[in-house]
């Protein structure tokens, strides 16, 4: 037994299912975050390319179908626990990208909106960088506390991935 508090005794297993559930949640919220994101992204894939573009960077409009389905992958891969550690520090280092690139653009540009969630919501460059920030936390306590699945995975896991995907990068564009 494990005394945290006076009174209050927990087996390590107990605290070990705690620890679980908790990672796990915040995996799953990330995938979901990375899924709403990409969506709308792909509904409205012209507006998120202009968008991009006057960041003024020369082929940002071009990348934003890549962008959209990265995002969806993403986060299939961290809701269907596909590689986490992996996906996660892929998440880190894209989500660490778009900061950079929206800095860039809020302080030099003027732009306000990062175009994180398409056209369909809008929110302040202050919302924005918190929500990044929480973002790669989330993701670094992630990578820090999961370990990767064998690399094969269930292989319906895998298909679904590919599958929406693939569709998602048809209809973005």
């Amino acid at each position: 037994m494990l005394k945290i508090n006076p009174g209050i005794c927990l087996e390590r297993t107990q605290i070990r299912y705690m620890k679980n559930i908790i990672k796990h949640s915040i995996q799953i919220l990330t995938g979901i975050l990375f899924m709403v994101s990409g969506f709308f992204k792909v509904i409205d894939s012209q507006a998120f390319s202009s968008l991009i573009s006057s960041y003024g960077f020369g082929l940002a409009g071009a990348v934003a179908p890549i962008i959209s389905s990265a995002e969806i992958i993403l986060g299939l891969c961290l809701i269907l626990d596909i590689m986490p550690k992996t996906t996660a520090i892929i998440a880190v280092v894209m989500t660490s990208l778009f900061t950079i690139v929206f800095s860039y653009a809020f302080l030099f540009r003027g732009i306000e909106d990062c175009g994180c969630m398409g056209s369909f919501f809008k929110t302040s460059p202050y919302v924005s960088f918190f929500r990044n920030i929480l973002i790669i936390l989330g993701c670094m306590w992630i990578w820090r506390n999961l370990e990767d699945k064998d690399a094969s995975s269930k292989n319906w896991k895998k298909w679904v991935v590919c599958l929406i995907g693939g569709a998602s990068l048809c209809v973005s564009g």
